[in-house]
This record gives C-alpha cells, structure tokens and sequence, in this order.
C-alpha cells in the first residue's frame, strides 16, 4: 500500500497542489518538499517531466513538470518509489 497524496507546492505563498506518491508509507510526508514548475528549485530537486500526449489519463499534458527534494537520507534512498502520483511517462532529472 502505498501514501498518495495532493501536496501544496512548498514555494511561500503558493496555493497549487500536486499529485505525489510515496511507496509503501517507508517515506513520512515530512520527509519531502514538493514545487511546483513555476517555483522549482535550481539544486537539490528530482524534476519529473512528462513526456507522452498519449498518458492523458492522468489529467496533465505532455511537458508538465514538478519537483520533488528529498530531505532525509531515507526519502533519497526510497527516490524511484517516491514521485509524482501519476500513471505516466516521465522524464526524471537529478539537479
């Protein structure tokens, strides 16, 4: 089972909330920020893109993005199961 969530962006004054998934409740939502594409971090943040028109299930179009920061030790090791909530393709970048 697994925690999925809407999470605020963490950017002060930012209202918009984004899907996430963290694998088998191993990560505590404390244990990550979330950003939306307009208030990403330039370091520090796994930005997920999604790539494929053809996912239009998951409500989004092809090139959104966010970015998660892990902030523990555990939430980076759990990275690959900690993301975007979403049934898509993706492209993950490391910043």
């Amino acid at each position: 089972m697994c925690d999925c969530y809407a999470a605020k962006c963490d950017h002060d004054g930012c209202t918009e909330t984004l899907p996430v998934h963290l694998e088998d409740f191993d990560t505590g939502r404390d244990e990550i920020s979330v950003y939306c594409a307009a208030h990403l971090p330039r370091t520090n943040v796994r930005v997920f893109t999604l790539t494929d028109d053809e996912d239009a299930e998951c409500g989004y179009p092809k090139g959104w993005r966010m970015g998660i920061r892990y902030l523990t030790d555990n939430a980076r090791e759990r990275a690959d199961g900690n993301e975007p909530n979403l049934v898509a393709a993706m492209n993950k970048e490391d910043r």
